[in-house]
C-alpha cells in the first residue's frame, strides 16, 4: 500500500524532498533514545544509502514523473541491485537489533536526497514546502515513516535474520500484487488483462516454489 499512498504525498511535494523528509522523521528523534545496533557501523551506513537513495529516491521520482503507483511496485524488482545488496547486508551484518538498525540507517539518506532535490530543482521545493504541507501529504509521510519504514521493514528484515535469503526473497514478488491491488482501491487505477495475468502467474509461481510438500520419513536398512 505504500506506493499509492506515496503518490498522494507526491501530488504536492518534490519526490527527493519527500523521501528525505520520510527518512529524517524515521531517524529523528529516535536515534537519541535507541542505542546503535551492535554490529560494525559500516553496514548501517551502506544500507542507509542504498535503501534510502538507491531505491526509494528513484522509485518516488519515477512515480512523480508519470509511472503509475502499481507499475512502480514492479520497478522495485528492477531496482534489483539495491534490493539485493540491502538484503545481503542484513544477513552479513548478523544484526539482531532490527528496529535499531532501521532507525540508525535512516539517518544517512536525508542529506544526499536533499542535495539531489536542490541539484534538480534549485531552492523552489524548499521555499514552497510550507504551501506543500497539507493533511494529505502529512498522512502520506506518517504512513511512510511509521508503517512502511519502521514496521514493515522491521518485519521484513526480521524474516531475513531468521531464514535464508533464498527462502524470504521470493516473497518480494508479492509486492506488485498488493501494489496494483491497493492502487485500484485507493486511486482507482485500472488493471489490464496482461497485468491481471501477471498477478496470477506470480501467485501460482510462489505457491509452486514455496510449497514443500509432506515430509517423508527416511527409512534405513535394519542392522544387526
Amino acid at each position: 500500500m505504500n506506493f499509492p499512498i506515496t503518490k498522494l504525498g507526491l501530488l504536492s511535494m518534490e519526490p527527493f524532498l519527500l523521501t528525505g523528509i520520510r527518512f529524517t522523521l524515521a531517524a529523528l528523534p529516535l536515534v537519541f533514545f535507541i542505542p546503535k545496533p551492535n554490529i560494525p557501523f559500516r553496514y548501517v551506513v551502506i544500507y542507509g544509502f542504498i535503501f534510502g537513495l538507491g531505491m526509494w529516491g528513484i522509485i518516488n521520482y519515477g512515480i512523480q514523473v508519470g509511472v503509475h503507483p502499481g507499475v512502480a511496485s514492479l520497478l522495485i524488482q528492477l531496482s534489483a541491485v539495491s534490493w539485493s545488496i540491502g538484503n545481503v547486508i542484513i544477513k552479513l551484518s548478523g544484526v539482531k537489533e532490527i528496529f535499531s538498525f532501521m532507525v540508525w540507517a535512516s539517518l544517512f539518506p536525508p542529506i544526499p536526497l536533499f542535495i539531489v532535490s536542490y541539484w534538480l530543482h534549485g531552492s523552489e521545493p524548499f521555499t514552497t514546502l510550507p504551501e506543500a504541507i497539507n493533511l494529505m501529504s502529512i498522512m502520506s509521510i506518517l504512513f511512510q515513516v511509521y508503517l512502511a519504514t519502521h514496521f514493515s521493514y522491521w518485519g521484513w528484515n526480521s524474516l531475513l535474520k531468521l531464514y535464508p535469503v533464498s527462502t524470504v526473497a521470493p516473497l518480494s514478488l508479492l509486492i506488485p500484487v498488493f501494489g496494483l491491488g491497493s492502487s485500484m482501491l485507493i486511486l482507482g487505477e485500472q488493471v489490464s488483462f496482461v497485468e491481471a495475468l501477471s498477478i496470477s502467474a506470480i501467485i501460482a509461481g510462489l505457491a509452486f516454489g514455496l510449497y514443500k510438500g509432506p515430509v517423508r520419513p527416511v527409512s534405513y536398512p535394519a542392522t544387526r
